[in-house]
């Protein structure tokens, strides 16, 4: 058991602690406390796109084969995409000012890839081979 003494010093020493750690969170941030840098970051990661549905009428060309389908009937195609990969980069620069006293500012330019390719898919819920990818590579 714990003498009466050791249980005294031992709630001085936890509550000194907290009340430095509660002061220390207080204290303002300023302008010179913020380093202005340039930085440059990336990431990789999966990617889950979701499937895809379209719908609309058919219009085959004048001389399209006989099968090529039949002008105004509904058109409906499902497809769905596999899991794929996306990667991308920043390069950016961090102001040197607080902004409403919280936020720290940035400038960033970002460049991602993502591509995905079509596992499977459907014509008015018939199963039909189709063989695509689908990349898009945005610049924000």
């Amino acid at each position: 058991m714990m003498s009466g003494h050791i249980k005294i010093t031992l709630a001085a020493l936890l509550s000194s602690v907290a009340v430095s750690g509660t002061a220390y969170a207080q204290q303002p941030v300023t302008n010179r406390d913020i380093e202005h840098n340039f930085y440059v970051s990336g990431f990789v990661g999966a990617a889950f796109p979701g499937d895809a549905s379209f719908s609309g009428v058919q219009n085959p060309p004048i001389g399209a084969p006989a099968g090529a389908g039949v002008i105004g009937a509904p058109a409906e195609i499902d497809v769905d995409f596999g899991t794929d990969v996306n990667f991308g980069g920043a390069v950016g620069y961090q102001l040197p000012f607080l902004l409403f006293g919280v936020f720290c500012p940035r400038l960033e330019l970002e460049v991602n890839y993502f591509k995905a390719d079509v596992d499977s898919g459907s014509f008015n819920e018939a199963p039909k081979p189709l063989a695509a990818t689908c990349q898009i590579f945005p610049f924000l």
